[in-house]
């Protein structure tokens, strides 16, 4: 049923949900903002104790109705010439996927929410627009920290397991509620630990 393209029919327009969420994004967004800040305090003085600056990367993502913005990211990657290395922090950062944490700040502003499909590189973006069907289904929620694909999915590297998470994504965005937000936010954690243990074997 997860794996299941949404049939070719007008996506549900839910604007109260849609209200409610915002609102949340906001609430949690400052609560996590709050929650983290001592952390994100120690990455920064790690970091630029570390590696030096820039402590943050910006990185140009493709959200809500194919709108461009910039994603903010922890940089983990060296920035001398000719080094493409991830730094000791990054090695850190990355598993736990700590190295997004300053993406609240996209969910506070509103360029992302806290659940929804993950926004895309624009390189990968033309690549689902040009082999998925039903890809810009995808587009018609927010981008998320995490979501129905993060949880269920592991991260891509061919076309075909591609279109397997874009499937998961066109799940959430059909079936969108208070409720499965609530799940995957719960079973985020549980996720990053299974990814963990699977690197670690």
């Amino acid at each position: 049923e997860k794996l299941m393209l949404i049939e070719r029919e007008p996506i549900e327009t839910k604007k109260t949900y849609d209200r409610i969420k915002r609102v949340l994004d906001i609430v949690l967004g400052v609560a996590m903002l709050v929650l983290f800040g001592p952390v994100i305090g120690v990455i920064v003085l790690t970091s630029v104790i570390s590696s030096g600056r820039p402590v943050f990367i910006c990185q140009k993502r493709i959200g809500k109705d194919c709108r461009e913005f910039e994603m903010y990211k922890f940089r983990t990657f060296e920035t001398k010439a000719g080094k493409d290395r991830i730094t000791r922090l990054g090695r850190f950062l990355r598993p736990l996927r700590l190295d997004e944490l300053p993406q609240i700040i996209n969910i506070i502003k509103g360029d992302m929410s806290l659940v929804g499909p993950r926004p895309e590189l624009p390189s990968f973006h033309s690549l689902g627009m040009e082999n998925i069907p039903d890809y810009p289904l995808r587009l018609l929620v927010k981008p998320g920290l995490t979501g129905w694909a993060q949880i269920n999915y592991k991260y891509t590297t061919t076309l075909e397991e591609y279109k397997v998470k874009t499937a998961y994504d066109l799940y959430y965005v059909k079936n969108r509620s208070l409720m499965l937000d609530f799940r995957c936010l719960l079973k985020t954690p549980f996720a990053v630990f299974l990814a963990l243990l699977r690197s670690d074997g």
